[in-house]
């Protein structure tokens, strides 16, 4: 195999890893959030994780084309807000069911699609940024409210920016298991730090 060959399995693999790490902890934080236990967390991402590889490898040989499947990020973020709303982790599982029947509809439905896509960009912008600035700004707080377990993740993360941005997050990630781990804590008894931001 020549080394022209490696390169898009290099990419892959990259993105890979970054799309899964980047929001793992968000999507914990989310479940957690809306009342899940440890046993309904870990079940749901193995759902989530099955579901998203049986989508690749199917609908990628069937079109004859790599296809890449992820969850949303926004709608964990959007779990992380409904924490004061539910915490009734079955309501969480009916509204996201509810949720995506709506969305099948409104892909199937061209006038409703349409109207949705006259939605000013500044206002869905403004709303997804009102969900996801406190959880962007997580591990500044976790780095002043517990400085020994927020701030080796933040430190290897700006680093990682610095010299392998493509690396940055499951850098950073990396580094919270190994914190969490060092400082015995566990996802039940804490729930996890959101990670940096990253494009």
């Amino acid at each position: 195999m020549r080394a022209s060959d490696l390169q898009p399995i290099g990419a892959g693999l990259v993105g890979a890893v970054t799309g899964f790490a980047s929001s793992f902890a968000l999507v914990v934080a989310g479940l957690q959030a809306v009342g899940a236990s440890p046993a309904d967390t870990a079940s749901g991402l193995l759902m989530l994780c099955v579901l998203q590889g049986v989508l690749a490898i199917g609908l990628g040989l069937w079109f004859r084309m790599p296809l890449s499947f992820a969850w949303s990020t926004p709608g964990a973020a959007v779990l992380v807000a409904a924490e004061a709303t539910t915490g009734d982790f079955r309501a969480a599982v009916g509204a996201f069911v509810l949720c995506g029947v709506l969305l099948l509809v409104t892909g199937l439905w061209p006038a409703l699609a349409r109207a949705v896509t006259r939605i000013p960009k500044p206002i869905a912008s403004a709303m997804l940024a009102g969900i996801l600035f406190p959880i962007c700004i997580a591990p500044v707080l976790a780095a002043v409210q517990l400085p020994a377990l927020g701030l080796p993740v933040v430190i290897v993360w700006l680093l990682f920016a610095r010299i392998a941005p493509r690396w940055a997050v499951p850098a950073a990630v990396l580094a919270t298991v190994v914190v969490v781990l060092a400082s015995g804590e566990g996802l039940s008894s804490r729930r996890p730090r959101s990670r940096p931001c990253s494009a």
